[in-house]
C-alpha cells in the first residue's frame, strides 16, 4: 500500500514523536549528547499500552482516510 511519507494520518509513530516534541519544549539541552539522552529518556517513558492503542487505531485511521478520499482526516 503506498502513501506519502508525510501522511501523519497513516503514520502512528508520528504521535509518539509529537509526545516527545511537546516534552522537549520544557528542556533546553546544551549539547547534542544531552539532547539525545533526553529524547531516549522520554522514549523509555512511553508505555506499551500507548503503542498498542496506536496500532489498534490503524483500522479507524484507514477508514477515515478512505472516507475523506485521501485528504487529511479529522480526529480518530
Amino acid at each position: 500500500m503506498g502513501w506519502p511519507a508525510t501522511s501523519s494520518d497513516l503514520n502512528p509513530i508520528q504521535n509518539l514523536w509529537d509526545y516527545i516534541d511537546k516534552k522537549l519544549t520544557h528542556h533546553r539541552p546544551s549539547t547534542a549528547h544531552e539532547h539525545e539522552t533526553i529524547i531516549k529518556n522520554f522514549w523509555s517513558e512511553i508505555k506499551p499500552e500507548t503503542c498498542n492503542r496506536l496500532a489498534e487505531s490503524m483500522p479507524r485511521r484507514l477508514q477515515s482516510c478512505i472516507r475523506v478520499k485521501g485528504g487529511t482526516a479529522a480526529k480518530y
